[in-house]
């Protein structure tokens, strides 16, 4: 029975040897952990920080969106009362009260009244 216990024990052994010798032979340090796990751990904190730039700059970007469009609008409603005031101001029963009251201009009777005819070239 210790017989074959060691016997059972010997071939665990050869496996698990062959095992690490195969391991071994096909790893070589650099894929073991000598350059790429510290190579690995400065790309994943560069693209992190890449990451929170990018998300940082995109914030920043909304906002000014946000506040341009804000503006945009002041902008049309003012554009909107300024429309509204030149119409007021342009309007021909305002200009004929005005020029009638303030300038004390009157319409010209028809005798009174030129035709000047320019020059055809």
């Amino acid at each position: 029975m210790r017989e074959q216990r060691k016997a059972r024990q010997g071939v665990n052994a050869r496996k698990i040897g062959a095992g690490r010798a195969d391991r071994e032979s096909f790893a070589s340090p650099l894929l073991v952990g000598g350059f790429w796990v510290p190579f690995c751990l400065v790309l994943l904190v560069v693209t992190a920080v890449g990451v929170l730039q990018s998300t940082h700059r995109s914030r920043q970007l909304f906002a000014e969106l946000q506040n341009l469009e804000k503006q945009a609008r002041r902008l049309e409603e003012n554009w909107g009362r300024l429309l509204l005031e030149q119409s007021t101001w342009a309007s021909p029963d305002r200009v004929q009260r005005v020029s009638e009251g303030q300038l004390h201009m009157q319409v010209p009777e028809v005798e009174n009244m030129v035709t000047v005819y320019g020059q055809s070239s």
